[in-house]
């Protein structure tokens, strides 16, 4: 053989190489495309294509081109998950309510219905007194009076692909528990279809003095530009003791309150506020001291920072 016959067969072999190469680096993509499909959880009976193409330059005829390869299609098939939060931990005295919030997210591609089931365990020192689960439809963390009880073993849903729902477990400790006691309560959801579980477990410890709650909860949690949205803070003293206050300055005087502070939220102007029975409403404006308020709104409310 001669040199340049070697030599024009190496060029072929290099060429086919070159082109094994390309052929891996489209698997690979092929890949990537669709662990990136599956991140972005596509709705069940979604139909993914896709086409590798390999561009390369012809030595031989001295121009670039490309090569399609053929279409290869998949059909995403059902898949439920979901999330469950959270694990409470908290103090109540004793012959007081505990009150524990929880959100079920669907995390899957399709809607899904959920049994729930909630108790009482067993390795703890006491159990939680009438314990029972309550959906939480407008999610401020309370059992609110017209908001449905759910019976154990209840089948909640559908929820749709990405949508949530808020429940809370209330039970009571019973009079004369000693401090230091723990109750634990389970609360789980299990989806019908496949069997995607989430569980949560909550700690109640028995402690005597002020045992003080504060809910946030919003009207709307996907507005529009320029809609209103009303924020709702509530507060509540579940122990078997007053809360003292702490001084603030109110007015350029001092004052010893219970401060209960929300900040007004980024790329958003305060409308109006307004606070029921004895509590107090303060503006803080921009500028001002952490712990400096005034009773009387500025006439220009973006000055606003926290109430």
């Amino acid at each position: 053989m001669t040199t340049l016959g070697r030599a024009a067969r190496l060029a072929r072999c290099a060429r086919a190489g070159a082109r094994w190469a390309l052929t891996g680096l489209a698997g690979l993509a092929w890949l990537a495309a669709f662990a990136g499909a599956a991140q972005a959880a596509p709705a069940a009976g979604s139909r993914l294509d896709n086409t590798a193409r390999a561009t390369y330059f012809d030595t031989d005829r001295g121009f670039n081109a490309s090569l399609d390869s053929n279409t290869v299609s998949i059909t995403v098939q059902t898949l439920e998950a979901l999330t469950l939060t959270s694990d409470n931990s908290v103090l109540r005295s004793a012959g007081g309510v505990a009150t524990l919030p929880h959100r079920l997210t669907n995390t899957g591609n399709t809607s899904s219905s959920y049994v729930l089931r909630f108790a009482n365990r067993s390795n703890d020192d006491l159990d939680l007194l009438g314990l029972h689960l309550v959906w939480d439809r407008n999610g401020n963390g309370v059992a609110d009076s017209g908001e449905p009880a759910l019976d154990n073993g209840a089948t909640f849903g559908p929820l749709a692909s990405g949508e949530f729902a808020d429940f809370v477990l209330v039970g009571s400790i019973a009079n004369g528990v000693p401090n230091g006691q723990v109750a634990r309560a389970d609360f789980s959801a299990r989806s019908v279809l496949q069997g995607a579980t989430g569980a949560n477990i909550d700690s109640v410890t028995v402690a005597e003095g002020a045992l003080l709650q504060l809910l946030e909860s919003t009207s709307n949690t996907g507005p529009k530009v320029s809609e209103i949205v009303t924020l709702t803070l509530t507060a509540g003293n579940s122990g078997n003791r007053n809360a003292s206050g702490l001084p603030v300055l109110v007015d350029g005087g001092s004052m010893s309150l219970l401060l209960m502070r929300t900040l007004v939220p980024a790329n958003t102007t305060l409308v109006a506020a307004g606070a029921p029975g004895a509590a107090l409403l303060l503006y803080h404006l921009q500028g001002q001291p952490e712990h400096s308020y005034s009773r009387s709104p500025p006439a220009d409310l973006r000055q606003v920072d926290a109430l």
